[in-house]
């Protein structure tokens, strides 16, 4: 029972955005559920990776001797995943917005050695970062 629920959780995680290929010399077609599967099947042929194949789809240039397109044409924006983040000098009051944990964590640069990570567990917390810099979390509804 748990050897299939396994089997099923990575059949889920190999669907991806289909892809089809079409040989430039015998017009042949074949179809992959994903990209990955598609770059294992070219690696075959010649060494493959991800980059360079969606580079090659997007300017409709052949690959290893296939053109190479989405099944669907129509991409499906992803949604924005970012989250701002405020941070708020208690000393003089001034705020700055940040687009991500990340960039938050680089604008303390040259002075304090931080990560992302370590922005976002102040901003959960709710403690003073250097005991200076109110971190806040700042969501859509904000």
């Amino acid at each position: 029972m748990l050897d299939n629920d396994r089997l099923e959780e990575k059949n889920v995680k190999e669907m991806g955005r289909k892809i089809t290929i079409q040989n430039i010399n015998t017009n042949e077609i074949k179809s992959f559920n994903s990209i990955s599967n598609c770059v294992i099947y070219l690696n075959n042929i010649a060494p493959s990776n991800k980059s360079t194949l969606y580079r090659y789809i997007e300017l409709k240039k052949p690959y290893h001797g296939f053109i190479c397109k989405w099944e669907n044409e129509v991409t499906i924006h992803i949604k924005d995943k970012a989250i701002k983040v405020s941070i708020t000098d208690i000393s003089d009051g001034k705020t700055v917005i940040y687009s991500s944990f990340r960039k938050a964590a680089l604008s303390f640069a040259p002075y304090f050695k931080t990560t992302g990570s370590t922005i976002k567990a102040f901003a959960n917390s709710g403690e003073l970062f250097k005991e200076k810099y109110k971190i806040t979390i700042i969501t859509e509804n904000d």
